[in-house]
């Protein structure tokens, strides 16, 4: 009886502290305004992640830099956003321009902006996600990783997942892209 007491208890305290932060902003007619590409950068760098040396990369002609943990043997587990390949397989660092473009989907894919995980066996590319028609260095790199969401939203009872109404990655305007370094030197 009193281990039921004490989850009423606490129960009873988040309803009480959920109306109460409702009421506040519902009273209060706190207005909301359109982020930009600024507003993100200011509050992405008050972020103490233990990385210091965050490199802010903005709009036209940014090209998406490859991070690798080496594994041994010349292979390594590599990641970016974006394309990281050539027409012959090879890895490739700034092989896409579009990783700030914003994310278009259809029925089944999303473009631009893509998560890319991959092997690098000895400068040679293992795609491990699906890679879309052409989604290499000077061809379609906003096809890379196409049929990942990559970030979505869905919630519980959602039957038809779809690509246009679940995509986070096609609502987020003002991309910025930040390149730093971790304790050991590698790329993030």
């Amino acid at each position: 009886m009193n281990k039921l007491f004490i989850k009423l208890r606490y129960i009873l305290i988040l309803f009480v502290a959920f109306i109460a932060a409702s009421s506040f902003f519902l009273m209060n007619n706190i207005p909301v305004q359109a982020v930009t590409q600024q507003n993100v950068i200011d509050n992405v760098e008050k972020i103490d992640d233990g990385i210091t040396n965050w490199s802010a990369k903005t709009y036209a002609n940014t090209k998406n830099e490859l991070g690798q943990i080496p594994i041994g043997k010349g292979l390594s587990l590599g990641y970016t956003f974006g394309a990281a390949r050539n027409s012959s397989n090879k890895v490739v660092s700034g092989a896409d321009s579009t990783i700030l473009t914003d994310s278009k989907t259809s029925a089944t894919s999303v473009t631009n902006s893509k998560i890319n995980v991959f092997l690098n066996n000895n400068g040679n590319y293992y795609g491990i996600l699906h890679q879309g028609t052409d989604s290499y260095a000077n061809a379609s790199p906003q096809n890379a990783s196409d049929t990942s969401l990559d970030f979505a939203l869905v919630t519980a009872g959602t039957s038809a997942i779809n690509y246009d109404n679940y995509s986070l990655l096609k609502q987020l305007k003002y991309k910025v892209y930040y390149v730093g370094s971790d304790k050991d030197g590698r790329q993030v």
